[in-house]
């Protein structure tokens, strides 16, 4: 028989070696200790956080739920970071996954999460209520864009190379002309105070690395970023990243529209919706936001799927045109 279950204190180590057996197996070489050492290499009682599936007292599956909190748009969020989803090779297709997840969603429901997120194959966590999100911009940057952008001056930066803490991809600090870290590089970031010199930045890890291209991000809000990106990339397109499920709509929505009119004009009007039966009225008047209880019949019925597609698709504004001009996509 099949225990599906929080995981136990005498679990700790045989979760650990689990975990890095499956993924192992499925990817490459894999050290949660190393890799995540704030969780899995200190005294952090992680296995408070792991779901098991134990069969004749041998985990067969796992997955974590890490509880988070944040401020957006001056409200506080509470969320759920669903990771180490993993079932042994031998016992895949049992249906183990399918009961841990659905356990997990409903501790984060009854315990009043906002939403969660994981990182994972779109289809396979859309039959959890899980939909693309983290709608934000990335930018295509290569090594032919940055010589051309800086046009012959002298690069402001020496890329070094990091010792590697655990990840897979080389991280080099940037090293300004006094030999002071002014900075971090990356083939998926570039992190410095000063935008103008995002240039640098970039050129400083094609020497460093040989690269010949890099992949940058930058939040919808961060505009200041986007223009710098927007003059430097060979092309830039609007994408998503984590996928979300939503547990508490009003609160999420309020959250993230009043979040996103700190740097976008947002048109002003009225949508009323019922998202699986929950009614919700959702307004924009003289400036301010208000997310309330609907009245039921009155609202566009929308299926939870559909609710986070407008919510965070890319191609919200295609796909729900009666949206008011600016709303969505949205991201916290």
């Amino acid at each position: 028989m099949v225990e599906y279950r929080k995981a136990r204190q005498e679990e700790a180590a045989d979760i650990l070696d689990f975990i890095n057996y499956v993924f192992s197996q499925a990817h490459r070489p894999h050290d949660f200790r190393k890799f995540n050492p704030p969780m899995y290499g200190s005294g952090y009682p992680f296995w408070k956080e792991h779901y098991v599936a134990v069969e004749d007292g041998r985990i067969r599956a796992t997955l974590s739920v890490t509880k988070k909190e944040i401020e957006c748009g001056g409200v506080h969020m509470t969320y759920g970071h669903i990771g180490q989803v993993s079932v042994h090779p031998y016992a895949r297709g049992e249906g183990h996954m399918k009961r841990l997840m659905h356990l997990a969603n409903d501790d984060m429901r009854i315990s009043g999460f906002d939403y969660a997120e994981l990182g994972g194959q779109r289809q396979r966590y859309n039959y959890f209520g899980f939909t693309q999100g983290a709608c934000h911009y990335e930018a295509r940057v290569t090594s032919t864009n940055t010589r051309h952008v800086m046009g012959g001056r002298e690069c402001a930066f020496i890329a070094k190379k990091r010792p590697h803490e655990g990840g897979w991809i080389d991280v080099f600090d940037l090293l300004d002309e006094e030999g002071g870290v002014a900075g971090r590089v990356s083939a998926r970031m570039a992190l410095v105070d000063d935008l103008s010199l995002l240039p640098d930045a970039c050129e400083a890890f094609f020497r460093a690395s040989g690269e010949k291209e890099m992949n940058l991000t930058a939040a919808l809000h961060e505009t200041d970023r986007i223009r710098a990106l927007q003059g430097l990339c060979e092309q830039m397109s609007l994408t998503t990243g984590m996928l979300y499920k939503v547990f508490n709509y009003k609160k999420y929505i309020r959250a993230a529209l009043t979040k996103k009119a700190e740097h976008a004009r947002l048109e002003e009007g009225e949508m009323k919706l019922e998202i699986d039966g929950e009614p919700i009225r959702i307004s924009i008047c003289d400036g301010n936001i208000e997310v309330s209880d609907g009245v039921r019949g009155e609202g566009r019925w929308m299926s939870r799927l559909e609710a986070q597609e407008m919510l965070f698709s890319p191609a919200s504004p295609a796909l729900y045109p009666f949206a008011p001009l600016g709303w969505f996509p949205v991201s916290v």
